[in-house]
């Protein structure tokens, strides 16, 4: 073979090898930028995934607290009553039990105070009056027990007009308290955005 066609054969079988060469980084590149994204839209649907049970998780968690407070808050609502009142004046309740029944409900409004500073903190201070118009209405309700209507009378109106003006009070910090608990409850559920361990903001007054 002569000089010229072995150099002519040496380049052409190095520009094919060039050529394969070049075809294979191409293709490997062209699959690793396919595999790259592949792998985003794997972890972004991955984490979709988790904030989506996790949203599911949360507002799950605070409709239950929001169940829970609303369902004392109502029985509060009975407790702190003119009716209430009326019915263990007529009953002639006894210290005893009367004071009992305070500290199961007053515990009860204790649960509400801490779920309203952890998970609803725009109706906290409305618990927190709310809790200091049943320490009222305790305190006039057991002074009305001990009155005598036959010869304490002056005494005993008294005791249930402080009673009356005490359960408007309460009667008007719960439906606020109820009304509040409802819209942070609607608001949750119908909204993807939110933040753990706070319900909302956007109600507080």
């Amino acid at each position: 073979m002569k000089m010229d066609e072995i150099i002519a054969t040496l380049i052409a079988t190095g520009f094919g090898s060039g050529i394969a060469f070049l075809t294979t980084y191409l293709n490997n590149k062209s699959q690793t930028q396919r595999e790259i994204r592949k792998s985003e839209n794997d972890f972004k649907i991955e984490k979709y995934k988790i904030d989506s049970d996790a949203r599911l998780k949360y507002q799950m968690n605070i409709s239950k607290h929001i169940e829970e407070a609303s369902l004392i808050v109502c029985k509060i609502q009975h407790s702190i009553s003119l009716t209430k009142s009326v019915i263990d004046a007529s009953e002639k309740l006894n210290f005893q039990n009367f004071d009992q029944n305070y500290l199961i409900e007053i515990k009860k409004l204790s649960r509400v105070e801490s779920k309203a500073l952890i998970y609803f903190s725009q109706v906290y201070e409305k618990v927190r009056t709310l809790v200091s118009l049943y320490n009222n209405y305790w305190g006039q309700q057991r002074l009305l027990l001990m009155c005598d209507l036959t010869t304490e009378y002056q005494g005993y109106k008294a005791r249930l007009i402080e009673i009356i003006q005490i359960a408007e009070k309460a009667y008007t910090i719960i439906e606020k308290i109820k009304g509040e608990l409802l819209n942070i409850g609607n608001e949750i559920l119908n909204s993807d955005h939110f933040q753990f361990g706070k319900a909302s903001t956007s109600q507080q007054k």
